[in-house]
């Protein structure tokens, strides 16, 4: 019964944050989340913004994913809102660092009827189940950013072809998605746009530790290691002294 409760009062509520205005209906005392009604509904609060950020995950990690679009200046947080599922476990996490951070954001829970105003762009960082509920509003412009490029099974995961357009860093990430069949070759320069790496941009602008652009450079960037055994890409059990340059 405290459970269904709970998922009446808490999980059924649309919860809102506006840092430029420092409005919401809801507030943090400390680490204390304390939610207020409201009747505040998604179709209101989107056309205050240029465009939406998706995302969908119960990893309290992820949420460092999204800071990259922003940090570097791919996105600017007063133009966006972002959207995310609110899962109990990391809710209160994503709210406070959200909220200390300066982001404008909605937690849903219930996509029920959920339906964009038309015309609205909106990223995705991830490939998640409730990605479909979004797209579901096909007035709307859907774009995939992802949060990293490789050539694991996660970059031409098959739910890729929903989308109205996908961002790479460059012509590997584009052939690899028209060799998956994820793009059609005819379809390539109007669904794949070239935007570079916006993470790794620092590291060549002026300035103390900055590589210069002449010099012959080698990132090594490992990429994540997965949960399963087919999915260990990660080279960082290997021998590193066995790399020459």
């Amino acid at each position: 019964m405290l459970r269904l409760l709970y998922d009446i009062i808490f999980q059924r509520r649309l919860y809102y944050y506006d840092h430029k205005h420092h409005c919401g209906n809801f507030f943090l005392s400390g680490n204390i989340f304390i939610g207020k009604p409201s009747n505040t509904v998604l179709s209101d609060i989107i056309p205050n913004y240029r465009y939406i950020l998706y995302f969908d995950s119960d990893d309290s990690s992820s949420i460092l994913q999204i800071d990259k679009w922003f940090e570097f200046g791919f996105l600017k947080k007063s133009s966006a809102l972002i959207i995310f599922n609110q899962h109990r476990s990391v809710r209160k996490h994503y709210f406070k660092y959200l909220v200390d951070n300066e982001y404008n954001f909605a937690a849903i829970c219930d996509y029920r009827n959920f339906l964009l105003p038309k015309g609205t762009i909106v990223f995705y960082v991830f490939n998640s189940i409730t990605n479909p509920y979004v797209i579901n509003s096909t007035d709307s412009h859907h774009i995939f950013i992802g949060h990293g490029e490789s050539d694991k099974a996660a970059s031409v995961n098959p739910m890729m072809k929903m989308y109205d357009a996908i961002l790479v860093s460059g012509d590997i990430a584009k052939r690899r998605l028209v060799e998956h069949g994820i793009v059609a070759s005819s379809d390539q320069e109007r669904r794949i746009i070239r935007i570079g790496l916006p993470s790794v941009g620092p590291l060549f602008k002026s300035g103390k530790g900055a590589l210069e652009k002449m010099e012959t450079t080698l990132l090594y960037a490992p990429t994540w290691e997965g949960s399963l055994a087919s999915q260990a890409y990660s080279s960082l059990d290997n021998d590193l002294s066995l790399i020459h340059i």
